[in-house]
């Protein structure tokens, strides 16, 4: 357990030294906040995204949080993972969509993979 709590703060320091640094860029503010999935049924049923107005977030599924900055252009959201494990992307790309309190996530790198949130 403290291996891990030193792995977040660690993360979470990248994270802010990031942000710090103006590697965020455009921020949609109607995404800030915190999303969750919330199906019983679903692989990651607790999955949620917290996204700050400083351009920082989190993503949990119950794996420990995957620390990130975040930024969005012309429908996009991009993820700069600061604590991505071996052999999984840093960057991701996203399509996002957003419907009063609902986020449709829609992955880049691979077809059909699209992700419905709802503001908690």
């Amino acid at each position: 357990m403290k291996k891990a709590h030193a792995l977040f703060i660690f993360a979470l320091l990248i994270v802010v030294a990031l942000v710090l640094t103006g590697c965020s860029h455009e921020l949609d503010e109607e995404l800030v906040g915190t999303w969750s999935r919330g199906y019983a049924l679903d692989m990651y049923p607790n999955m949620y995204y917290v996204f700050n107005d400083d351009g920082s977030g989190y993503r949990e599924n119950g794996n420990g949080p995957d620390i990130f900055v975040w930024s969005t252009n012309d429908g996009y959201l991009r993820l700069n993972r600061a604590n991505a494990p071996a052999g999984e992307r840093r960057v991701e790309t996203w399509l996002f969509d957003i419907n009063g309190d609902s986020l449709t996530l829609t992955y880049e790198a691979v077809f059909g993979r699209v992700y419905s949130y709802f503001r908690q």
